[in-house]
């Protein structure tokens, strides 16, 4: 470099008899605009007048600017620097933009930790026009304790702010200032973030403004946001709750939990939602508006909808789907209820009685074969034992074996909701009675038809879960009939804990179709029926509720320490203590009755 400089200013004298002075400036210029320096304020002014700075001149595209303490700067030019730095001491740092555009493509560092005087806090204040960084640093004022200022923060009225990365808070507040971004009230500015937001310590007065995460699977701060557009991939990292009136914008899926809970807050509303844009997880809903609930999950869009236009404000209520059967699928008072799909609907606060809509949007998941009507498709409920036709008014159908809807009015009992069917959706054999029961330790299935039509057989399934099953059986239909049709099948292979069935009628063209699911819980039969009586007891004890059996006592560590397969027990030779008794067998779990040997 110094060559060249040597160089430039030999051939400038040699060729131009251009001045020493001159040449000097030349080169000053050139070094400027060619290198990064650093431009602190010298006092308050505008930004496009050299004097404001230091050394003189206006900020250049590569420059880092930092605006000292107690300079108040005003963007009167749309322009770019490098970096830009707020310092503070007995009083705040300000640039004022307005009108004009400010891009900085590194760093905004907004710091307010030595100020512990005077009534201006450090600030950065967008009043129209537009902010563009790369991040967004606050540091905390830590010493005007006794001052209710907002010290170090972002205020915005109707402009704009883009932050290609993370907004941060560096520090704890100790102060009982503020620090944080302030919308001014009334305003609807728009804030851009590619990375994340905030902590939750810092101050955000939303007011009537758009935050747009804009970024790919963000975590998203824990405020309560105004108008909160999403990104595909968004987590949230606490509680979010968009208030009233605002509008909550879906860019894809967004993951929430009961502990990380999305709240819609009265009058506000979800746009964009889809089967690419849905909520997968919990949702909470508070008002007495209608509101659909745009929830699904791993890629199965399936909303639902509650509409409380009767309600009270305050009502609550909270939704999620599941794209799978529910643990237990037995039925009592109606025929069938979905294996494939759920939703949990609970009224959190309140006593309003809504009208809940279940919505399908793929037939063929949802297993819809048939066009809907009140009997082959109305809302089931899980009433904790056993699925019902829900409580309440009237039974509503639309759609078609693509896509529709169950609806039900006045609704008084809340959890978890499917479709249900007295039309088993559709079998073409009117199945009347499907019972299980134990007989003797075995599972006797018995089912009843009024009506068949091109009924082949019906295979007998078997599940431990009550959502997979498995073939054991076979029985032949009898084609087509309109006659009472009894039909048993016998299950030798019992098994001692809880267990489910189902029939699968298959037509003549192989089209199949499933009946509802009953369950047995042989382990709890036997525990009611088995009685042991002297309990306590000195010496013996008599079996009743089982014959013909093997009996075992255990101590206390599960060591057999007897069998007999009589129903007099002679317990005089062992200590006084408890023991187990339990049924001998191989397939399983058994009833188990303690014994107190005094």
């Amino acid at each position: 470099m110094k060559n060249l400089l040597v160089f430039s200013q030999k051939a400038l004298v040699s060729n131009f008899c251009i001045s020493q002075a001159t040449i000097l400036l030349i080169l000053i210029f050139i070094a400027k605009n060619s290198l990064a320096i650093t431009v602190t304020s010298a006092g308050t002014g505008n930004w496009n007048t050299a004097g404001t700075w230091s050394p003189s001149g206006v900020p250049a595209s590569t420059d880092d600017v930092v605006i000292a303490s107690g300079d108040v700067i005003t963007l009167d030019i749309s322009t770019t620097c490098k970096s830009l730095t707020f310092t503070s001491g007995s009083s705040g740092a300000i640039l004022y933009v307005s009108s004009n555009n400010l891009i900085v493509t590194g760093d905004i560092v907004v710091n307010g930790t030595n100020q512990t005087t005077g009534t201006n806090p450090t600030i950065l204040s967008i009043t129209s026009g537009s902010v563009t960084c790369a991040s967004l640093a606050f540091n905390i004022d830590n010493g005007n304790v006794s001052s209710s200022t907002n010290y170090s923060q972002l205020s915005i009225e109707s402009g704009g702010l883009s932050v290609t990365g993370n907004i941060t808070l560096n520090y704890a507040i100790t102060g009982s200032g503020q620090t944080g971004i302030n919308v001014v009230s009334g305003n609807s500015p728009t804030i851009n973030v590619g990375g994340s937001f905030m902590t939750t310590t810092g101050y955000f007065s939303p007011a009537n403004c758009t935050v747009d995460y804009n970024g790919t699977s963000q975590t998203i701060s824990p405020y309560s946001y105004y108008n909160l557009t999403l990104s595909s991939g968004s987590t949230l990292g606490g509680n979010v709750t968009i208030l009233t009136n605002g509008v909550l914008t879906l860019n894809g899926t967004v993951t929430t939990t009961a502990s990380n809970l999305l709240t819609i807050n009265l009058n506000a509303y979800i746009n964009s939602a889809s089967s690419t844009n849905y909520i997968n997880g919990p949702l909470k809903k508070i008002g007495n508006n209608n509101f659909t609930f745009p929830v699904g999950k791993n890629g199965n869009y399936a909303p639902c909808e509650v509409n409380n236009s009767g309600g009270n404000s305050n009502d609550e209520y909270t939704a999620e789907y599941f794209n799978s059967g529910y643990s237990d699928l037995s039925v009592s008072g109606i025929t069938n209820v979905s294996s494939r799909e759920y939703w949990t609907i609970n009224r959190t606060s309140g006593t309003s009685n809504p009208t809940i809509i279940l919505y399908y949007e793929d037939g063929s998941y949802s297993g819809i074969t048939a066009t809907p009507s009140t009997t082959n498709l109305f809302i089931a409920r899980y009433n904790g034992s056993d699925w019902v036709a829900a409580s309440g008014g009237t039974n509503g159908v639309s759609g078609n074996t693509s896509n529709g809807t169950a609806s039900l009015t006045s609704v008084t009992a809340f959890g978890p909701f499917t479709f249900g069917s007295d039309g088993n959706q559709p079998l073409p054999v009117k199945l009347i009675k499907f019972e299980a029961k134990v007989v003797d330790r075995k599972v006797v299935l018995q089912w009843t038809t009024s009506t068949e039509i091109n009924n082949d057989y019906f295979e007998i399934e078997k599940s431990l879960n009550g959502i997979d099953f498995q073939k054991i059986g076979r029985v032949k239909g009898n084609g087509n009939s309109s006659q009472i049709v009894n039909y048993q099948f016998i299950d030798s292979n019992l098994i001692l804990q809880k267990t489910f069935y189902r029939l699968k009628q298959v037509d003549f063209n192989g089209e199949f179709s499933y009946s509802g699911i009953r369950k047995v819980d042989y382990e709890n039969i036997m525990s009611a029926k088995l009685i042991v009586y002297p309990n306590p007891t000195t010496s013996s004890i008599t079996v009743t509720g089982e014959e013909d059996a093997i009996f075992q006592i255990l101590n206390v560590y599960g060591q057999i320490i007897l069998e007999s397969d009589l129903q007099n027990i002679d317990l005089s030779g062992y200590s006084p203590g408890v023991y187990i008794l339990k049924i001998k067998n191989d397939r399983g779990s058994t009833p188990a009755v303690k014994i107190l040997l005094e």
